[in-house]
């Protein structure tokens, strides 16, 4: 490593002796390493930089012919920097730049939700935290974000950003409802989750307040607790009444491109976006858009600040057509019952009627049902 950082050369020494150089050299304390022998009249060495000259004396004296194979080191390097000094210092300039544009984050996502907070929302509270594109990744402090965003975020229980390259990633985890505990002892009444008549009652603990046949309204007591049962519990079917609503277009837009498509560039330096174009950048009401950004690292390399930014601008033409009123109904109804089912959570549908009404654009259609279900609900009692 010594030699290395000091530079070495490969020579070549050709003549009638070459052994007596080699004496000659020792004698004069020229260490000579790796040396071999080529034929009777030649042979190879390496030897420090700073000895060359003078192993080139030593030679010419002993009559021999003496060559530089190549070389190595330090010097070599040095050399180079000076001969292409400006793009060394270019070089060295990009170097440090990298180097500092490591420590901001350029890219942000989720990279997992299993929650049903938007990811926009998410990054929303983290940009208020100061975690966002630009932002100085060594200053975060992820104790303090953590808190900060699961105060605004109720829903989450677990929040974390991870930085790689430049690139941060933020993982989160849903909050997960505890099992309720039955407690025999607390006051609570069984009430209507909704409305309907009473189809059967079993009062497993406390009072029934109401029959069979009987008619109940939202939040209506049904089993109310007693001294003796202070919790009550108990299981209430009735048969409830739904009324659903959608509506949908008759008719559809369909846009066809009229003549060439033009392009517009755009240059994005970490937060500031740079127009390469010269209008005011205003589409007209028949231009249509497509934009596509492109950065300049790879997968697996740190992100950087710059983004080219390709905008394709087409002029269209929107033409308007009918719709079948039969496939927009099905589609309607299919929509609401399966709206439907998901509001029963395990009941059974009774009967169901649909009814179907026009004004020339749009189709709206009323889904009414009668169904069987639980309504009971366990209400802590003030």
């Amino acid at each position: 490593m010594a030699d290395r950082l000091r530079g070495t050369a490969r020579i070549r020494v050709t003549g009638a002796a070459p052994w007596v150089f080699l004496d000659r050299c020792a004698g004069d304390g020229i260490v000579l390493t790796d040396v071999r022998s080529v034929d009777e009249l030649t042979v190879t060495a390496t030897v420090s930089e700073r000895y060359v000259s003078a192993a080139e004396r030593i030679a010419q004296r002993c009559g021999c012919r003496f060559e530089i194979l190549y070389r190595r080191g330090a010097p070599l390097w040095r050399a180079a920097v000076r001969r292409y000094r400006f793009a060394a210092a270019g070089m060295a300039l990009i170097f440090a730049a990298l180097l500092a544009s490591s420590l901001f984050v350029w890219e942000i996502s989720v990279a997992e939700n299993p929650s049903a907070v938007p990811d926009a929302e998410i990054l929303r509270v983290l940009r208020d935290q100061g975690v966002g594109v630009g932002s100085f990744w060594p200053a975060f402090r992820g104790e303090r974000i953590r808190t900060a965003a699961l105060l605004e975020l109720p829903e989450l229980s677990f929040l974390t950003v991870n930085v790689r390259g430049s690139r941060a990633f933020v993982q989160v985890r849903p909050v997960h409802e505890p099992p309720e505990i039955f407690d025999p002892g607390r006051r609570a009444d069984v009430t209507a989750a909704r409305s309907g008549v009473i189809e059967s009652v079993t009062a497993l603990a406390g009072r029934p307040l109401i029959v069979r046949g009987g008619a109940v309204t939202e939040g209506e007591t049904l089993i109310e607790g007693t001294p003796a049962e202070p919790h009550a519990r108990g299981t209430v079917r009735a048969y409830t009444y739904y009324e659903f609503t959608a509506a949908a277009p008759l008719t559809s837009r369909r846009v066809t491109a009229l003549g060439p498509s033009r392009r517009r560039f755009a240059l994005i330096l970490g937060t500031k976006r740079i127009n390469i174009f010269a209008d005011s950048g205003i589409l007209p009401d028949d231009c249509g858009k497509m934009t596509k950004t492109y950065t300049l690292a790879g997968t697996g390399l740190p992100a950087l600040p710059v983004r080219w930014v390709t905008e394709t601008l087409q002029s269209v033409s929107a033409q308007t057509t009918a719709l079948d009123g039969d496939a927009v109904r099905a589609a309607l109804t299919e929509t609401l019952h399966d709206y439907l089912c998901a509001r029963l959570c395990g009941g059974e549908i009774l009967g169901e009627h649909c009814s179907v009404s026009t004004d020339g654009e749009w189709m709206t259609v009323t889904l009414r049902a009668q169904c069987l279900e639980r309504i009971d609900a366990d209400t802590p009692r003030e």
